[in-house]
């Protein structure tokens, strides 16, 4: 039962860490250059979010 809960554990913080580190290093590092496939998120998804407090309508669930 332990081993399960820290198998699920590790799980968690492996899919978080790789998800903040694709967030940082493709969305804002390689966002940044408008000529980017991932500049949508820099250019229209942080605007969306700033004129809806820091929430996007198109991505709440």
């Amino acid at each position: 039962m332990a081993a399960a809960a820290l198998q699920i554990a590790c799980a968690l913080l492996y899919a978080n860490l790789g998800e903040w580190l694709m967030h940082k290093y493709l969305l804002h590092g390689l966002g940044k250059n408008p000529g980017s496939i991932w500049a949508y998120h820099w250019y229209e998804h942080h605007r969306v979010c700033a004129e809806h407090g820091m929430l996007d309508p198109a991505t709440a669930v």
